[in-house]
């Protein structure tokens, strides 16, 4: 299964044909893409898009995201109604536990750190032995990654991890959802829309700073970025550079998402729930 980018630069055409989608692409020849292929879908800036295509997806448990012309993660359909199943309930327990939720926080604090000091190890190895000794702050911490983003990079690295930070939660969407927990139920992001989701992808944000670096580190990156409106941003070309690179990595992403969920299911043995 695939993720499907749709980029508003291509001016796509989207309907429901039967299982599949039909894409149309102005001046290219459509094509038909079976649902059952497709794990994800990552919609950008304006595509057009037929009324029944979103909860055609949505039923077939394909999440939708959408992010804005500039990338900025916009929203995620989902089926309006989910079962609560057997697990929810014991995660919904949790909360009632003396010590649950600090338990959970303190499992996702750790492993944050954790890939923290796993990327600055690969591109500032130097400092590796000063962290051991003094710990990593997360003021800290920025600092080191902003010294290894060339410095006339000006606002568009804050355009790149919109990108990023929309593609990681998809897919940490995705992956909860396939485990049948409640993505809204978080345990540091609490009260919010998607925040067990947003708690997984706090952790994981090393590894989105891994690829937001890898984007600056490549030769020409400047080709890949635009501005609009004064506004900094990333066009078709950069997009699909981002993606390939996100799909290349995805298995990486994945492991370490799958990490964090066996260590949240840890937590939940070993409250009893």
């Amino acid at each position: 299964m695939r993720t499907l980018y749709l980029n508003g630069d291509r001016r796509y055409t989207v309907r429901r044909d039967g299982p599949s989608l039909w894409i149309g692409e102005q001046g290219r020849a459509g094509r038909r893409v079976p649902v059952r292929l497709v794990s994800r879908v990552i919609v950008t800036g304006r595509v057009t898009m037929e009324s029944d295509v979103i909860p055609f997806l949505a039923r077939s448990g394909v999440p939708v995201s959408f992010l804005s012309s500039r990338g900025d993660f916009v929203t995620t359909a989902l089926p309006l109604e989910q079962p609560l199943t057997s697990l929810q309930e014991r995660v919904q327990r949790l909360y009632h536990v003396r010590d649950g939720v600090a338990r959970v926080r303190e499992r996702l604090s750790a492993r944050r750190q954790g890939f923290m000091v796993e990327l600055l190890r690969k591109f500032l190895p130097h400092k590796v032995a000063f962290i051991g000794e003094k710990g990593l702050g997360e003021n800290a911490y920025l600092r080191l990654v902003e010294t290894i983003i060339p410095g006339d990079a000006g606002d568009h690295p804050r355009a790149v991890r919109g990108i990023l930070d929309g593609l990681f939660h998809e897919l940490v969407l995705k992956e909860v959802v396939d485990t049948e927990l409640d993505p809204h139920v978080g345990f540091v992001h609490r009260h919010e829309n998607f925040a067990f989701v947003k708690d997984l992808c706090y952790a994981l944000e090393a590894e989105r700073d891994r690829q937001l670096i890898l984007f600056f580190r490549r030769p020409g990156w400047t080709r890949f970025t635009s501005r609009r409106a004064g506004h900094a941003g990333v066009n078709a070309e950069g997009m699909k550079d981002i993606a390939v690179r996100f799909e290349n990595l995805r298995e990486d992403v994945s492991a370490k998402t799958d990490m964090l969920l066996d260590d949240f299911f840890g937590v939940l043995r070993e409250m009893g729930t």
